[in-house]
């Protein structure tokens, strides 16, 4: 529980204090998609984003690995990235039903230090 408080309490520090964002796109920019060509201005991701600031990166790792320990969307959510902009979240990839997307975009919401979630995630089996 102490652990979780500390964290949370640094992270939220690193969100407010540090507005400085970085060239080194290798590490804060999103997962790319295999096989993606697409041209993207400088100063943003392959996903049309803009580049997330070190704070940012962190903030999303932390909202990803909070994802991945919550036993009641873990599994939904293995195949989404996410990207955090002063603690707005947007969330990509894809799902196989309207209802884990729901419990996915619910959960981040709940999360300590988000104001917003863009949910843009994609239900797999949508046309069926």
């Amino acid at each position: 529980m102490k652990k979780g408080i500390i964290f949370s309490t640094i992270a939220l520090v690193g969100l407010l204090g540090c507005n400085r964002t970085t060239d080194n796109t290798s590490s804060s920019a999103p997962p790319a998609t295999t096989g993606q060509t697409q041209q993207t201005a400088p100063g943003t991701a392959k996903t049309g984003l803009p580049e997330m600031s070190d704070a940012d990166h962190l903030f999303a790792q932390r909202v990803e690995n909070d994802l991945r320990q919550n036993s009641a969307v873990a599994s939904a959510a293995q195949n989404i990235h996410v990207y955090a902009h002063n603690g707005e979240v947007t969330l990509q990839g894809s799902v196989n039903s309207e209802q884990e997307k729901a419990s996915i975009g619910s959960t981040v919401q709940q999360i300590t230090g988000v104001t917003k979630v863009d949910n843009q995630i994609q239900v797999a089996n949508a046309n069926r």
